[in-house]
C-alpha cells in the first residue's frame, strides 16, 4: 500500500514568511517634543466664579443669537475652503495606501493556452497544451525604510485632519467677527441718521434765526456743511455694512447679495465671559499646534527613510507554474529569485538627501516653537482686549450721555439767544463722535470674546 503524500506548505508563503521575519530594523530617529518657552499664569488674569463659561465646541451658542446660530452652522457644511480641506484629508489617505503598499507583496497570475488541429491518414488528432503562473515581487523591508514612508504618510494625514479643523475654527471666527461687525455698523448707521436729522432741525432754527436777525449767513453756511458732512458718512457705513454681507454669504457657501442681517443693535447679543484656563493646557487644546506636531513627526520619520537609503536593498521573486493543463497530466515547478542592489557611488545623492530630511525637521521644530509662541499671544491680547474694551465702553457711556445732554442744552440755549452758534455745532460734532465711538468699543468686546474663544481652541480636542 503506497505511503500517503505529506502535505508541504506552498513555497511562496514560506518565502515571504522568511523575508517578514528578516525585516524590523528602523533607522528612525526617537521621537522628543521640543522644547517650548511658557509660563505660570496668564499676564492678564480673567475673571472666575458665577456667569464664566467654559470654551465648548459650539461656543458661538454663548452669544445667544438664533442668526448667528443659522449662520454658524450653514458655514460649517458648505464653506468651500473646508471642502477643499477635506479633499486634502482624501488625497492624505490615498498617499497613505500608496506609501503601505510595498510593505505587502505585488502578486500576478498568468495563463496561456494554445491547440493544434490535424488530420491525417482518415484520422484526426488534437494535441493542447495549458500553463498558468503565479508570480510574486516583494521587497524585504530589512532596513526599514518602507515602514518609515508609511509613518511618515500616517503623520501627513493626520496633518491634514488637524488642518482641516483648524481651518473649521479660523471660518467660526471669521462668522462671528463678521457677523458682530455688521450689527455694530446698523448700529451706527441708526446712529448717523438720527444725528442728520438732529442737524437738520438745527438748520431749520438756524434758518428762523437769520430771518429774525438773530444768526448770520456764517452760521447758516456752517450748518449747512455740518448737514452735508452727516450726510456723507451714512454711504461709507453702508457700502461697509454690503461689503460684510457678502463676506458672510461667501462664507456660508451662498453667492453674495442674498444675505441679510436682521439684528439691530449689540445690545441685542448676550456678551459672556470666558474661562482661560491655565497656558500649559494650551498645547492640548489648539489644532494647529496638533498639526504642527504631526508635521514634525512625519518630517522625523523621513530621516529614517533617507538612512535607509545608504543600505542594500533585497527583492524577492517567487514563481509557481503549473504546466499541461490541456492535457492529460500536469506539471508543477516552483522557483525563487533574489535581487540585492547595494548603493556604490551616488555623487552625493544620498548624504544630500538625509541632510535636505534634517534640515526640513529643523525647519518644522521652528515652526511648532512659533506656533505655540503665537497662540500663547493670541490669548494674551484677547485677554487684555476684552479688559481695555470694558473699561473703554465704561467711560464712552458717560461720555455719550454727557454729550447728548450738552446738545440739548447748546440747542436750547441757543434758541434763547443765550450763547452762540459754535457752542451749538460743537455740541453736535462731540455727540455723533462720542455716540459712534461708543459703538465700536462695544464691537471690540465682542470682536475679543470672538478672539479668546479661537485662540483658546474653540473647544477642539485633539484625537
Amino acid at each position: 500500500m503506497p505511503r500517503p503524500a505529506r502535505r508541504r506548505r506552498a513555497p511562496i508563503a514560506i518565502l515571504l514568511t522568511v523575508a517578514g521575519g528578516l525585516a524590523g530594523c528602523s533607522f528612525v530617529p526617537d521621537y522628543q517634543n521640543p522644547t517650548v518657552p511658557t509660563q505660570a499664569a496668564w499676564a492678564t488674569q480673567p475673571k472666575d466664579g458665577a456667569g464664566v463659561v467654559a470654551v465648548t465646541a459650539d461656543w458661538w451658542h454663548q452669544f445667544r443669537s438664533l442668526e448667528l446660530d443659522s449662520l454658524m452652522a450653514e458655514a460649517l457644511v458648505a464653506n468651500q475652503d473646508i471642502a477643499a480641506a477635506i479633499a486634502r484629508i482624501d488625497q492624505a489617505r490615498a498617499n497613505t495606501r500608496i506609501a503601505g503598499a510595498p510593505l505587502l507583496p505585488n502578486v500576478e497570475a498568468t495563463g496561456s493556452l494554445s491547440g493544434t488541429h490535424s488530420h491525417q491518414d482518415h484520422r484526426t488528432r488534437n494535441n493542447g497544451a495549458g500553463q498558468a503562473a503565479l508570480t510574486a515581487n516583494y521587497e524585504v523591508d530589512l532596513w526599514g525604510k518602507n515602514a518609515a514612508a508609511l509613518e511618515s504618510s500616517e503623520h501627513t494625514l493626520t496633518a491634514n485632519v488637524f488642518d482641516r479643523d483648524a481651518l473649521a475654527l479660523t471660518i467660526q471666527s471669521e462668522v462671528a467677527s463678521t457677523y458682530f461687525d455688521a450689527v455694530a455698523l446698523k448700529q451706527r448707521i441708526e446712529i448717523a441718521r438720527a444725528n442728520l436729522d438732529a442737524a437738520n432741525q438745527v438748520l431749520k432754527l438756524v434758518q428762523i434765526q437769520m430771518n429774525q436777525g438773530a444768526a448770520t449767513a456764517l452760521d447758516l453756511a456752517q450748518q449747512r456743511t455740518a448737514v452735508a458732512t452727516f450726510e456723507a458718512e451714512i454711504p461709507v457705513l453702508e457700502q461697509q455694512l454690503e461689503a460684510d454681507r457678502t463676506s458672510l454669504a461667501i462664507l456660508a457657501g451662498r453667492a453674495p447679495g442674498n444675505t441679510t442681517v436682521d439684528t439691530g443693535k449689540l445690545d441685542a447679543l448676550h456678551l459672556p465671559s470666558i474661562a482661560a484656563g491655565q497656558p500649559s493646557d494650551l498645547l492640548q487644546r489648539r489644532p494647529d499646534i496638533a498639526e504642527a506636531e504631526a508635521n514634525l513627526r512625519a518630517a522625523n520619520a523621513n530621516i529614517g527613510v533617507a538612512r535607509a537609503e545608504f543600505f542594500p536593498s533585497l527583492t524577492l521573486s517567487p514563481e509557481l507554474v503549473i504546466s499541461g493543463l490541456a492535457s492529460s497530466g500536469t506539471a508543477t515547478a516552483a522557483s525563487i529569485a533574489a535581487g540585492l542592489v547595494a548603493p556604490i557611488f551616488e555623487g552625493g545623492q544620498l548624504e544630500g538627501q538625509l541632510e535636505l530630511s534634517k534640515a526640513q525637521k529643523q525647519e518644522l521644530v521652528a515652526t511648532y516653537r512659533q506656533t505655540v509662541l503665537t497662540s500663547f499671544k493670541e490669548v494674551e491680547d484677547a485677554l487684555s482686549t476684552v479688559e481695555t474694551s470694558a473699561a473703554q465702553v465704561r467711560s464712552l457711556q458717560t461720555a455719550a450721555d454727557q454729550a447728548r445732554e450738552a446738545f440739548r442744552l447748546a440747542q436750547l440755549s441757543y434758541s434763547a439767544g443765550a450763547t452762540d452758534f459754535l457752542t451749538v455745532l460743537d455740541a453736535q460734532r462731540t455727540l455723533l463722535t462720542n455716540e459712534d465711538s461708543l459703538v465700536q468699543a462695544q464691537l471690540d468686546r465682542y470682536t475679543a470674546a470672538t478672539n479668546l474663544f479661537k485662540g483658546l481652541g474653540g473647544g477642539w480636542k485633539g484625537a
